[in-house]
């Protein structure tokens, strides 16, 4: 089980996980946003990063220096991706689920919707003791069940690909740890 929820620097445990996912979008809802300081806290990341993702055009400019819901489930998204894969493909792959990464006018699914069936698959995989192909796209599949959106095969093909690239970060961060723990640095 990873440490925390995927993204961000909140520890979590197997009891607490959908507790704290749920808690999270709420809380956002309720503060109007974060600003720039408690995004960096929350994620772990430094502002210059947060800020160059803006102005690359990844992620949209905060309004009254605040992220909204959506924009801190893009930046957490990004943030879980980024071990895996460059930022030009995390946002490509992004574009392919919503288009225009600046809009939301042509998206099949707001990326708080996004990040949530993300780590319910992060989630369930790790409760298993052997993830394979077969078992993220069943877990896709499952997390995906009641989904009755436009571009289902879609958002099944971009879950299936964040999920194996961030399965692939964790077993490349266990490498080096133990790769660490012998002394190779």
């Amino acid at each position: 089980m990873a440490n925390s929820i995927p993204g961000t620097t909140l520890k979590r445990t197997e009891e607490t996980e959908e507790t704290m996912l749920n808690a999270l979008i709420p809380f956002l809802n309720m503060t109007g946003g974060l600003m720039l300081s408690q995004l960096c806290e929350l994620t772990g990341l430094e502002s210059a990063a947060i800020q160059n993702w803006v102005k690359r055009g990844f992620v949209s400019s905060p309004v009254s220096k605040r992220y909204s819901k959506e924009q801190v489930a893009r930046i957490l998204l990004i943030n879980s991706l980024r071990d895996a894969m460059k930022l030009d493909n995390i946002a490509k792959l992004l574009s392919y689920i919503n288009g225009n990464l600046l809009s939301s006018e042509d998206d099949i699914i707001t990326d708080s919707e996004l990040y949530g069936h993300f780590c319910r698959v992060v989630f369930n995989l790790e409760k298993i003791e052997t993830i394979n192909d077969e078992a993220i796209v069943s877990n896709v599949d499952k997390t995906l069940g009641n989904y009755t959106g436009q571009g289902k095969e879609k958002l099944k093909t971009a879950l299936i690909i964040m999920v194996l690239m961030y399965e692939s970060a964790v077993v490349k961060n266990k490498a080096v740890k133990l790769l660490c723990d012998i002394g190779i640095k």
